[in-house]
């Protein structure tokens, strides 16, 4: 009988999870370091956008595009967080947990974008982060992992048709509550800008950047010369012909 007894009790330890609960171990550390509610104040340091380019940005979801300017702050409210499961999916970076924010002008309190997730990061688990993102993998990214950062930054170099291309593209969080500290985009052709975009975390020593775009300055320059030569040659044209007509006259 105790015989049978052990053995019923052995078939219930093995096969009865509600005898004893087996909880699989997590295979991250990743927390959220911000709360719902949460606001966060940035700063529009720099902003040069040539016309061409412009549209791409838009379809981008970058929404100070248009409606901030250089020297204007928004207010990054955090409004969901995605709840973080025990097991997470590794494989991607679309695996990682979203945050997201309703972004605020703050001079006049108008709603820029709602939803937006690429303000936040969960923080601790900075490696997993980023194994997840595949920046090692890839070429031209740089991973930024300091005691008080966690990014990256995507640097290149290339030759289209006859234009020197220049690309760089930072995005650094802060490791203490996973917040955007910076975002930089920056495309030059052939030494010039076509987009400078510099977006920080506010603090009351930051000042504007204006850019500086040399070689617009340098064909209005060159427009102008022309036109002053063309106008000089034409009014001596014209005084030449003034003469002759007027030795014309006296001789007749």
């Amino acid at each position: 009988m105790f015989k049978r007894i052990r053995i019923g009790l052995l078939f219930l330890i093995l096969f009865s999870p509600t005898v004893i609960g087996v909880t699989a171990q997590s295979n991250h550390s990743l927390i959220w370091g911000v709360s719902v509610g949460d606001e966060f104040t940035y700063y529009m340091e720099k902003k040069t956008i040539d016309p061409f380019v412009q549209g791409y940005l838009e379809n981008m979801s970058v929404p100070f595009i248009d409606d901030v300017e250089v020297g204007q702050k928004i207010i990054a409210r955090v409004t969901q967080l995605e709840s973080i499961p025990d097991q997470i999916n590794t494989t991607s970076s679309r695996y990682i947990p979203q945050a997201n924010c309703t972004l605020i002008r703050a001079n006049d309190s108008h709603v820029l974008i709602e939803n937006m997730s690429m303000l936040m990061m969960p923080v601790r688990d900075w490696d997993l982060l980023t194994e997840m993102n595949n920046y090692t993998g890839m070429d031209g990214w740089t991973v930024i992992d300091n005691l008080g950062e966690w990014g990256s930054k995507f640097e290149q170099s290339f030759v289209f048709a006859i234009f020197f291309v220049d690309i760089y593209l930072e995005m650094v969080f802060e490791k203490q509550n996973g917040s955007l500290s910076r975002l930089q985009i920056r495309v030059t052709v052939t030494g010039t800008e076509m987009v400078d975009l510099i977006f920080v975390k506010w603090h009351p020593d930051l000042t504007p950047k204006y850019s500086f775009n040399f070689w617009p300055i340098v064909i209005g320059s060159i427009i102008s010369l022309v036109v002053i030569i063309w106008y000089i040659r034409r009014r001596k044209k014209h005084s030449q012909q003034d003469i002759v007509e007027t030795l014309t006259n006296q001789d007749a």
